[in-house]
């Protein structure tokens, strides 16, 4: 089966279809997280990004068009058969759509982070604390043994326990799957979402020991 890879006629057929002002409609912003977990190369992306969002036009001339690439048809339909092989994308009748895997990372991506206020991101939802990077890392690790309304529920209660951001653990503590924190009892919750001062005294112990935990662990 033909990969996809770059070959010096691309831009000359680009410059000799589209002539001298050359204009390109789109970008393509790359995870590179998941460009390696799926073991897939910079280009493959591009094209996976292309399918997804060409839905009613995954011809040559689009793709040159909106990423500035050329492939004659048949051979993109080959690249695109080829991540279809791989179940990361899915043929639908004569369409590309993404696949299991593709969606897999990027279900999770936006339960981490999401703005809208009628679903909010996990990050959202745990006021920002911390490192977002480390956060995400170990909201990933996460999802691996728990499942999404346990982990945000949980994450729910816990926050309106606090009626002071300050004592609300790092998301990269909160969600280490060593300790399993969504799991913790709410310590000491008033009917308005306060703890008195020896509950957040603990809690703050607690978060400290943790965290001086997370930093001699290695595994997310």
């Amino acid at each position: 089966m033909t990969r996809f890879s770059l070959k010096q006629s691309y831009m000359e057929t680009f410059i000799t279809e589209k002539g001298s002002a050359i204009k390109v409609k789109g970008s393509t912003i790359i995870d590179h997280r998941i460009q390696a977990k799926l073991g897939i190369s910079l280009l493959e992306y591009v094209l996976i990004d292309f399918a997804i969002n060409n839905l009613d036009n995954q011809t040559s001339s689009r793709l040159l068009d909106t990423k500035g690439l050329y492939l004659p048809q048949g051979e993109l339909e080959l690249n695109l058969e080829h991540l279809v092989d791989q179940n990361i994308l899915v043929l639908d009748g004569h369409i590309y759509k993404a696949g299991k895997r593709w969606n897999e990372h990027f279900a999770n991506e936006t339960d981490f982070d999401c703005k809208d206020p009628n679903n909010p991101g996990f990050w959202q939802i745990m006021k920002q604390r911390g490192n977002k990077e480390k956060g995400r890392q170990a909201y990933m690790n996460a999802r691996k043994v728990v499942d999404k309304e346990t982990l945000h529920s949980a994450a729910i209660r816990y926050v309106a326990s606090k009626d002071d951001p300050a004592f609300i653990m790092h998301v990269s503590t909160y969600c280490n799957p060593k300790y399993r924190h969504w799991e913790d009892q709410i310590i000491n919750p008033t009917k308005h979402g306060k703890q008195d001062t020896a509950g957040k005294i603990n809690e703050l112990a607690r978060e400290i020991v943790s965290r001086r935990q997370d930093s001699k662990d290695d595994d997310f």
